[in-house]
């Protein structure tokens, strides 16, 4: 989350809601997220067939107890005939029961379409995150993608079968049911009942753009909160060293005071005037009916019976109504859903397809040409600008530089995270925009600066992805990476658990334990992005004297903040400000006098003052 957004966690939400009504109908949504679910109810036709079948049985039912109840009236009371009495009570009980289990029915097949389209949509964002360009998902919070990956997949789903589109349509069939009753108990009863019906709809509906502002606006106040919440407990270690808890309880409370308002107003809006403007129709409906249908009564136009068949009706068409009304305010809220999940499926894809390069069984590595490179990241200033420099098959070449250099958006333009802007990055003297990205990175051993570890065993973080792998190899990765005595120490070796995000284990076991990882896939090109930073001196440089040992058939590039770091290495590139400032072998560049040895001799005096060797 942003400084502004934190700072700002409650006024920010506040203009959210500066609603403006508006009128007009809303258009119908058409997006690529609606389009998805389409396809999926087209793919479950027969469900929804069946669903549609019961809808119809259970409206046509639902009449029968006030049609029964007139009956009864009528005929059974004035003739005291005590088994027509017990046929006409027992057929309403029966149709209770059968509205009952055809209900039961309807929402169990609803429920199954409407978890099917949840999980296609979920499917569909999880590819489309995992699919795109990594500087597309860089804009993007990671709260807001699990935000909309999980709820907002889950609402969409919801209203489109499981709480608006089908239950609309039996509403929409229970009322239609109803009226047609009606007008055969006693058609001016009926006239008069349905004539208000128009009326409550388009007042509910009129709300609705309104309505779709506020569910915009509750959507990104959730999302706002979602992200607090996930920095917060996760950052607890920052929150409680610089005593900082009551600073973000502050910030929580304002939300929550903002949380509490936004909902009043939405629940003001949803439930009070939407929803209550059926049963106030309702209300006024039913006395006019009974007033009227009593004259009629009176006058022998109409029979007890049919009176009361008719006021039985009535709270059954405007129970639809009411329901119609308060799915309209759920659309408003889906349309909001759909504009989250339709800027998700908007990120640009990284490309597919490409060139698998054929290599032979002698490689001594993979070859490496940076072609006047620039890309530029979204913040100022900051990418590589006209880098031009090569690697050699089986070389090794260390990069150094001053924080922010570009050092790492090198590493990151090689494997294809990014794509440059101008030049070209080449390997084996092929443009990397012709290779087959997967064929490419499945050659190519990554240590990031801050490793990922998941919530599992060591084996399993080291093997990741794959799951079945030769354990004779296993063990060289871990000896490699010099991490067996450290396994050795643990009672469950290999299976003990590293916690989330590694949180059981120092920083430096989890950057040996990326070191395995890239190790084990046994890689032509094996890049190490600080990979040494946080271990111990003894550690890093028998590191340092494995990786050396392990370079046949290997080109090896190691990005290093430290000079000292990369002193082993074939050649260094000296990056500043995104360029590349000088380059040659170790001797040649500290003899030269130039950057590398005034960083060098800064670094040096660094250590010195402060009393610990340079790494």
């Amino acid at each position: 989350m942003a400084a502004a957004d934190r700072a700002s966690l409650c006024e920010a939400n506040v203009e959210d809601r500066t609603i403006e009504s508006t009128t007009g109908p809303e258009p119908l949504i058409t997006s690529k997220s609606a389009d998805l679910v389409r396809a999926e109810l087209g793919r479950r036709w027969r469900t929804a067939a069946l669903t549609a079948g019961l809808m119809l049985a259970g409206a046509a039912v639902s009449i029968v107890p006030a049609l029964l109840a007139g009956a009864l009236i009528d005929h059974a009371l004035p003739t005291h005939d005590l088994g027509l009495v017990a046929a006409l009570a027992g057929g309403m009980a029966g149709a209770a029961l059968l509205q009952l289990a055809l209900a039961s029915a309807e929402v169990y097949t609803r429920t199954m379409i409407g978890e099917g389209v949840s999980r296609r949509l979920r499917e569909c964002a999880f590819d489309c995150v995992t699919s795109a360009q990594f500087a597309e998902l860089e804009r993007i919070p990671t709260e807001q993608l699990v935000f909309r990956v999980t709820r907002s997949c889950g609402r969409i789903g919801e209203w489109y079968v499981a709480g608006s589109l089908l239950p609309a349509a039996s509403h929409a069939l229970v009322l239609t049911a109803a009226g047609i009753a009606m007008l055969l108990v006693a058609w001016p009863l009926g006239l008069l009942a349905l004539v208000a019906i128009p009326a409550t709809a388009l007042g509910g509906a009129s709300l609705g753009p309104l309505s779709t502002r506020l569910d915009r606006a509750w959507g990104r106040h959730l999302e706002r909160g979602q992200e607090f919440l996930q920095e917060v407990f996760a950052g607890m270690r920052v929150v409680r060293v610089f005593d900082a808890a009551s600073r973000e309880r502050q910030l929580w409370r304002r939300w929550l005071h903002d949380h509490w308002r936004s909902k009043a107003t939405t629940v003001v809006l949803h439930d009070l005037v939407i929803a209550h403007t059926g049963l106030t129709a309702q209300a006024l409906v039913t006395a006019a009916v009974f007033g009227f249908g009593a004259a009629l009564v009176a006058e022998n136009h109409l029979t007890v019976g049919g009176l009361i068949a008719t006021v039985a009706l009535v709270p059954r068409a405007y129970a639809s109504v009411q329901r119609l009304l308060t799915l309209q305010g759920n659309r408003a809220r889906v349309r909001a859903e759909h504009e989250r999940m339709d800027a998700l499926f908007g990120l640009k894809r990284e490309r597919v397809g490409g060139r698998t390069p054929t290599i032979s069984v002698h490689d001594a590595g993979a070859g490496v040409a940076f072609d006047d490179v620039t890309f530029r990241h979204e913040r100022e200033g900051a990418g590589v600008f006209n880098v031009s420099f090569t690697v050699q098959p089986g070389e090794f070449v260390g990069i150094v530089g001053e924080s922010g250099s570009g050092k790492s958006t090198l590493l990151d333009l090689l494997v294809g995270l990014y794509v440059p802007l101008a030049g070209a990055v080449r390997i084996d003297g092929i443009d990397t925009e012709q290779i087959n990205l997967e064929w490419l990175r499945q050659r190519i051993g990554y240590v990031p600066q801050e490793p990922r570890l998941w919530d599992t065993t060591i084996a399993e973080n080291i093997r990741y992805p794959s799951e079945c792998v030769d354990p004779a190899a296993l063990d060289q990765s871990v000896r490699d990476a010099q991490l067996d005595d450290f396994v050795a120490r643990l009672p469950e070796g290999l299976t003990t658990e590293v916690g989330e995000l590694g949180g059981r284990i120092s920083a430096g076991e989890r950057q040996r334990i990326a070191v395995a990882r890239a190790l084990l896939r046994r890689p032509r090109l094996l890049m190490l992005d600080e990979a040494t930073a946080s271990l111990d001196t003894v550690t890093a440089r028998a590191l340092r004297d494995a990786l050396s040992a392990s370079r046949l058939g290997r080109t090896l590039i190691v990005v290093a903040h430290r000079v000292e770091t990369v002193m082993g290495a074939d050649r260094i590139v000296v990056m500043g400000h995104g360029r590349v400032l000088e380059e040659g072998s170790p001797a040649e560049l500290l003899q030269a006098g130039g950057r590398l040895a005034a960083l060098r001799d800064s670094q040096v005096s660094e250590a010195g003052s402060s009393g610990t060797p340079a790494r």
